[in-house]
């Protein structure tokens, strides 16, 4: 897969990362005016409000309460609804890397609702 997603004859990109990755996801979505969705775990950009003004697709924003970039993820969420943004955010009472099943804060159930929640949010993202 190349991270693209056709629409019409033109491409648009396709954004979803997670832990650093989260913050790189939510950094190019301000940065890469086509992309179509982001989803971001455990982590986020700097909420800044230039940054966020850019960001045009819907974002999703998955978070574990005991994850130590969760206050982050709170400021992050916040300016984007300041700035009407289209977000969703994924609590759970996890940590870190919750969905990582080599991480020993694994977290079977966790992981599951999370998946399940990105794959309804990407359809609705990718094909409305």
């Amino acid at each position: 897969m190349d991270g693209r997603t056709q629409v019409g004859r033109a491409f648009r990109p396709n954004v979803a990362l997670s832990s650093v990755g989260g913050g790189w996801a939510t950094l190019l979505a301000s940065q890469w005016p086509d992309v179509s969705a982001v989803v971001a775990y455990y982590g986020v950009a700097d909420a800044d409000d230039a940054a966020i003004a850019k960001i045009g697709a819907p974002v999703l924003l998955v978070c574990g309460t005991q994850d130590d970039t969760a206050e982050d993820v709170v400021a992050f969420e916040a300016a984007l609804k300041a700035q009407r943004k289209a977000v969703q955010t994924i609590w759970n009472g996890e940590g870190h890397n919750f969905a990582d099943p080599s991480n020993p804060r694994y977290s079977l159930r966790a992981a599951d609702a999370a998946y399940r929640e990105v794959r309804t949010f990407l359809q609705r993202a990718l094909h409305d």
